[in-house]
């Protein structure tokens, strides 16, 4: 690349200026005129992080073939910042030199801010700047009132001009935002939700990357800019594909962030998505002879039946996935034809810096009898390895072709757990097993057994205590304690134990009871007993919603039996799984149902949503603040059903480790004032927009049984950052 070309925007020494990253020949179209893309660092206003924002950032832009123009904006009083941006849109839009020496195309100009340069970028749209595409990363609010940055939206006005929120006079460009769920600086629930949801309101396309990407001031990485990638390519549009390896952001960022720095998790994920990028280029049956390492969860463990010793391991550090094959390697002298497995790898070279016709062969080989490869490396494990990067041999084994990490049994250990973040909450430790040892009861961070009971569900339901054990947390639901006196006592021998409802019965029970039920040794998240009881009524759930507004996320009510559109939805304002739920076909048959239930309350009428599949999302909700979310999908074999009388398919069961953005926006509104784990029912309209059927006040069967073990561990574990229950 060649090296940047500095452009003062002004004559005294302490002008802004334009700092030029020109794309190289090999990433540019000789001839034609190409995007620039505006980079502005953060740094409260007070300083530049160009070291860990703005250069990379340039950098990164101009092996996609557009001028990175990073600006040096003055920090002095604003609007002083945004003057200085409209200066240097100007001079990319008209100057001479932007279209005849930097070959600049007026008509393809965005801008990218990192923190106070998102605001920045923000403002200067809000002023009347017209530019192609928007690209806000971890954007602050300076109002921290969610409602009137909403209303300022709605309004059509300016907003004030310490926020970010962006007015809706002028047209807006393509927005793309990024934020991470564990910045502490300017959490997305009251930063960049506000930003991408105001500009949903008025029309403008947004392409919103919310997840795990590390604390305040993570920069230019990888887990986010493949992503933008190729939505600058469409929006822009890029003209072309540059080389893969063209770009490649610092891997070690310690010293770039100031005083932030990433968590444990966040940096294993950035390292199996630098390992993704840096060998895509490998070939099946090829390995790269550069080692490298990775660190994460193991989620699955897989060892195929046979003498071969092989292992197969999942590990997964946020929303990075990559698969671990440990192996028993043994010198090609000394194994024999009988016996050496026909798993051999070509071990080459293409790309990572040694000559092509430089290549070995390892044989891998089995002993006669087969032994048990790393049985202490089980499924919730926190593990580092070291090994080989490579492809799978095509048409061999499972998963072939897949890149993978082929690691010695010596090469591969368990690590402490790390501190986890949850979603702007303090950081709590979150002890999910160290080591899975086998037999009954639950394992330890010491890597010892739980015999003892952390988690009670009650009551008692079918099929949910064979899956609890699974979890290894001391997770049970074998009382029958429903509700009424006499109070449980909690179980003796285990202090702290969380008592929590499975049904909405005992929900409402423990809010009434709560005092008492601490006393007698439990540990409770909980809240009102008017909150539980608006919440799990279907009725009062139903004016809850009409009150704030929201009456467009449910399905449509029909008041009175003559305004029903069939077929329609006939329930019961109270009720679990499905119980007093059915679809009306024609009035008739609502006549017959509905009886003299009508006038007293306890039926309802409602739209009937179709669609073949339906959600279940499960909260972890102190004071109406989410703690965590995982949701469920199903998709069943008919349009129009009730479950639980129909059939699911479920080859199509998914897991998704968070609810989307605006659905969660919605249900965040719904659960002001509520604590507890609850779970919301509900399909997704043709549109995008959610259709909520219900909120459970409790544990819902998804968790107890469908949610991924390990992944329904980690959440019950979350319940220790909830300070109420303590």
């Amino acid at each position: 690349m060649p090296p940047p070309v500095v452009v003062p925007l002004g004559t005294s020494r302490d002008s802004p200026a334009l700092e030029l990253y020109l794309p190289s020949a090999a990433n540019a179209a000789s001839e034609e005129l190409r995007p620039a893309v505006i980079v502005c660092s953060g740094g409260s206003y007070k300083w530049w992080n160009h070291k860990g924002e703005g250069v990379p950032a340039a950098q990164w832009v101009a092996s996609l073939g557009c001028v990175g123009c990073l600006l040096h904006y003055r920090l002095g009083p604003w609007p002083t910042p945004r003057e200085d941006l409209h200066v240097a849109l100007a001079l990319l839009r008209n100057s001479p030199e932007a279209r005849e020496v930097w070959r600049i195309d007026a008509s393809r100009l965005a801008v990218l801010g990192f923190s106070a340069g998102a605001h920045l970028a923000a403002q200067a749209v809000a002023a009347g700047t017209s530019i192609r595409v928007l690209v806000l990363v971890y954007p602050p609010v300076a109002d921290a009132d969610n409602v009137d940055t909403l209303e300022a939206f709605r309004a059509n006005r300016l907003a004030p001009e310490s926020s970010t929120d962006l007015p809706c006079q002028h047209p807006l460009p393509a927005s793309y935002v990024v934020a991470s769920t564990n910045d502490q600086v300017c959490p997305p629930q009251l930063h960049a939700d506000v930003v991408v949801e105001g500009l949903t309101e008025v029309g403008v396309r947004v392409t919103y990357q919310r997840q795990r990407l590390g604390a305040h001031g993570f920069g230019c990485i990888p887990k986010w800019t493949a992503k933008c990638t190729e939505w600058l390519r469409a929006e822009l549009p890029l003209t072309e594909m540059p080389p893969l390896s063209e770009f490649q952001p610092p891997s070690d960022r310690s010293q770039d962030v100031g005083d932030f720095a990433e968590e444990p998790d966040d940096v294993a994920e950035a390292e199996i998505a630098e390992l993704r990028a840096t060998h895509a280029h490998l070939q099946p049956d090829e390995q790269a002879s550069n080692p490298a390492s990775v660190r994460g969860r193991i989620v699955a463990r897989r060892q195929p039946r046979g003498r071969v010793q092989r292992v197969f391991l999942d590990l997964q550090a946020g929303s990075e996935q990559l698969q671990l094959v440990v192996q028993a390697a043994v010198p090609q002298a000394t194994s024999t034809p009988s016996v050496a497995s026909s798993f051999t790898e070509s071990v080459g070279a293409s790309g990572d810096g040694v000559p092509v016709d430089d290549r070995r062969t390892t044989t891998y080989g089995a002993s006669r009898q087969a032994e048990v490869l790393t049985p202490e490396i089980q499924p919730g494990v926190f593990v580092h390895a070291v090994g080989h990067p490579g492809r799978i041999p095509a048409g061999r084994i499972a998963g072939r072709g897949a890149l993978a990490l082929f690691v010695a049994p010596d090469d591969i250990s368990i690590l402490p757990e790390p501190t986890v973040s949850v979603s702007g909450e303090s950081p709590a430790a979150v002890s999910v097993s160290a080591v899975a040892a086998t037999g009954r009861g639950s394992t330890r961070p010491d890597g010892g057994e739980f015999h003892t009971t952390r988690f009670h569900m009650t009551p008692s339901t079918t099929g949910w205590q064979s899956a609890l054990q699974q979890l290894r947390c001391g997770a049970n639901n074998n009382m029958t304690w429903a509700g009424g006196q006499p109070l449980p006592n909690a179980p003796p021998g285990s202090p702290g134990c969380w008592l929590l409802p499975a049904s909405d019965e005992v929900a409402l029970e423990i809010a009434r009871s709560q005092d008492e039920l601490r006393a007698l040794g439990w540990r409770l998240l909980t809240c009102d007993k008017r909150v539980v009881a608006r919440l799990s009524n279907k009725s009062t759930f139903r004016d809850h919603a009409e009150a704030l507004g929201l009456l467009r996320h449910l399905p449509e009510h029909y008041p009175t039996p003559e305004m029903a559109m069939f077929p329609c939805i006939m329930k019961g304002a109270e009720g679990n799984n499905g119980q007093n739920v059915k679809i009306v076909t024609s009035g008739e048959m609502l006549r017959h149902k509905v009886g003299l239930d009508w006038a007293s309350g306890r039926v309802l009428l409602q739209e009937l949503v179709p669609g073949r599949v339906e959600y279940s999302c499960s909260l972890l909700v102190m004071d109406g603040e989410v703690f965590d979310s995982v949701v469920m999908e199903y998709t069943y074999d008919r349009e129009e059903f009730v479950w639980p009388f129909v059939k699911e398919e479920k080859e199509k069961r998914v897991s998704q480790d968070r609810v989307c953005t605006p659905h969660l926006s919605v249900m965040r509104k719904l659960l002001v004032g509520y604590s507890g784990i609850c779970n919301f029912n509900y399909k997704v309209r043709p549109g995008g927009d959610i259709a909520i059927f219900e909120i459970n006040t409790r544990v819902g069967g998804d968790l107890g049984e469908d949610v991924p073990r390990w992944r329904a561990r980690l959440f019950l574990e979350r319940l220790n950052g909830c300070s109420q229950g303590t």
